[in-house]
């Protein structure tokens, strides 16, 4: 943080220019040394990380944000995992954290088949719904689901669409500057528009023509190739 700040002054006494691209680094970098800091001095510091946890919710909904974000999850797969918890609390009648006392793992192969056979959902969404269960098992209940065996959900998937290539050059025609070398990114390396925003100089191997994405989903990296037509826009920025 002290770097990041002596940065900021550099560039707004010295060079005399803004320092709006090193915000963002400085908010993520202050949420990491909250999530730190929560680690230590306990619940309450834990929901200044992403806001204050509403406490007009169901106990046992508060404590599995607060569980979550003691662990550093993202803040869309709280999100997420909230949004199913809730759906089997429903779907069992469940009001409170003392009501799963009664809980186990018959209940949740129950809710995940319901989903699969009566809700016809897709395996995404019933596997969201096993996993947000199994971590509030893991990180609330602090015990063991047990062996579920639920009818697994399959549900056709819907082909997606694909734009042609000429239809992906006229929105080329429709762009310029960074924008253009953006949607060039997003396009001929696959990458996500997050990702994009986080490219860094480092990352670029003009050598080998490959470019290195960082912290993708999942905290992982990986390697793709570089266009050749983005050789030179990415040489000019």
């Amino acid at each position: 943080m002290k770097i990041i700040d002596v940065l900021i002054q550099f560039r707004q006494t010295i060079q005399h220019r803004d320092a709006d691209d090193l915000l963002p680094l400085k908010q993520k970098m202050g949420e990491i040394v909250l999530i730190e800091k929560a680690k230590t001095d306990g619940l309450d510091s834990i929901d200044d990380v992403v806001g204050k946890i509403n406490p007009n919710e169901m106990d046992a909904i508060q404590e599995f944000r607060r569980s979550m974000r003691r662990a550093g999850m993202a803040i869309e797969t709280e999100r997420c995992y909230v949004r199913k918890l809730k759906a089997f609390m429903a779907d069992r009648g469940l009001k409170c954290l003392a009501d799963f006392d009664r809980v186990h793992a018959s209940d949740v192969e129950a809710h995940l088949t319901d989903l699969a056979v009566d809700g016809n959902v897709a395996p995404s969404t019933q596997n969201q719904a096993f996993h947000s269960l199994l971590k509030f098992f893991t990180l609330v209940l602090k015990r063991e689901m047990g062996r579920i065996e639920a009818i697994r959900a399959n549900k056709d998937s819907m082909a997606p669409t694909v734009m042609s290539p000429g239809e992906v050059g006229q929105v080329f025609e429709g762009l310029s500057g960074v924008y253009l070398v953006i949607a060039k990114l997003l396009y001929g390396c696959g990458m996500r528009i997050s990702e994009a925003h986080r490219l860094r100089v480092k990352d670029i191997d003009f050598a080998n023509k490959q470019i290195e994405i960082r912290q993708s989903k999942g905290n992982k990296s990986r390697l793709v190739p570089m266009p050749d037509d983005l050789i030179e826009p990415l040489r000019r920025f």
